[in-house]
């Protein structure tokens, strides 16, 4: 082989194994920016849903002078990223919570900001359907925020190989040598 055709090879495989490279690292950013925003939204979404949860309990409104179901401030801000990191069904879940919680406040601003009124038959239920969104929406994001990176992590390598799920002398190719008693 000559030198030019080495010095060629060595090119090649160089260009190759950094384009994986760049390419696994935009994959990780990636993925933990969605994580980051995934936590930041299930923190978003849980006060809604202590007050829904307090408003169907007690049966009236909340002495609130704001609007009871907050704002979709984190979730405007992150979700061109969270679109990154969720799945279909999981990004439908989300936004559909904050769909719900938008039509809360409406059923707030059209009942006239009713502090410490009871609820409606029809309030109610509005309610009961959006807190069971909001917790879904929950759920989706928290499954993001646990999920880990690329399927099978290190970590979870050990903990299998610790746990014996999975044989050391299976990944290694050898038999075990029978312990004597």
């Amino acid at each position: 082989m000559s030198a030019a055709f080495i010095a060629l090879l060595g090119v090649v495989i160089g260009g190759l194994l950094t384009a994986v490279l760049n390419y696994l690292l935009e994959a990780r950013r990636n993925f933990l920016a969605a994580r980051m925003a995934a936590r930041l939204v299930v923190e978003e979404l849980k006060p809604p849903a202590i007050r829904l949860r307090s408003m169907l309990k007690h049966d009236s409104w909340l002495y609130d002078p704001k609007p009871p179901f907050g704002s979709a401030a984190v979730w405007t801000e992150y979700r061109q990223t969270l679109a990154l990191g969720l799945s279909w069904y999981e990004w439908s879940a989300v936004s559909f919570a904050y769909s719900q919680l938008a039509a809360a406040n409406d059923q707030w601003e059209s009942n006239g900001k009713p502090r410490g009124k009871p609820l409606s038959a029809t309030t109610r239920a509005i309610f009961e359907t959006v807190l069971v969104n909001v917790e879904h929406g929950q759920r989706s994001l928290e499954r993001v925020t646990v999920r880990s990176q690329a399927g099978l992590s290190w970590d979870r390598m050990i903990r299998r190989l610790r746990a014996g799920k999975w044989k050391i002398s299976r990944l290694l190719g050898k038999t075990p040598p029978v312990p004597t008693p």
